[in-house]
């Protein structure tokens, strides 16, 4: 999963249920669900911040309207992502592992795993 903000998006829609979808939602939901993929908190622990972007101000807005809704305040990491990602101004995709090499994404996983990093 992408460390932006659609990809975080699709993370909770998965875990707590879409607005448009509500009425089924009690069934389409995986609230166990955890996130094991690029952070914004990644970005310097794990030098991708070279092959991040500038979030563009829509998208800026868009976090911002998104931060304010209940499941998210209730959420204390992946608030703590979004707010990373507000500040920093900076997003990075899954790909940016490539970057690191043809054995980083093999790597990296593995120390996710390891050290329980996922929200």
């Amino acid at each position: 999963m992408d460390g932006d903000y659609i990809g975080l998006l699709i993370f909770s829609v998965y875990k707590y249920g879409s607005s448009n979808l509500i009425f089924d939602n009690d069934r389409l939901v995986t609230p166990d669900m955890m996130l094991l993929g690029v952070l914004p908190s990644d970005l310097g622990p794990y030098k991708l911040k070279k092959y991040s972007e500038v979030i563009r101000k829509p998208e800026l807005n868009k976090i911002g309207s998104f931060l304010k809704k209940k499941f998210v305040k209730q959420d204390k990491a992946l608030s703590r992502e979004l707010k990373l990602m507000k500040t920093n101004k900076r997003k990075v995709e899954i790909e940016a592992l490539d970057g690191l090499g043809s054995d980083a994404l093999v790597h990296y996983l593995n120390d996710k795993i390891a050290t329980s990093k996922w929200i």
